[in-house]
């Protein structure tokens, strides 16, 4: 199976630190503003909000340098405000 690591940045009207990370996520502000990732060693490449998303993670082993907190970025702000296939 393929891999595919990622990152993402996003930004929030809410402090991370003083909410934690659920309550981050869950506010209208909060969005992504671009996720880096690289597919099986290749070149990496760079998405930003309206595009399509680059990969689907069902065909994918994925990796994340900080994965709870890529997976809900995924998974609560992809998913919801970017048409990404829930992971």
């Amino acid at each position: 199976m393929k891999k595919v690591l990622f990152d993402f940045e996003t930004r929030s009207a809410l402090d991370i630190k003083k909410v934690g990370m659920h309550r981050y996520f869950d506010t209208p502000q909060s969005d992504l503003v671009c996720m880096a990732y690289k597919i099986d060693g290749k070149k990496l490449a760079f998405w930003i909000p309206g595009q399509l998303p680059p990969f689907d993670p069902t065909q994918y082993l994925c990796y994340a340098f900080n994965i709870q907190f890529d997976w809900n970025a995924w998974n609560i702000l992809g998913v919801e405000k970017h048409d990404f296939k829930p992971m």
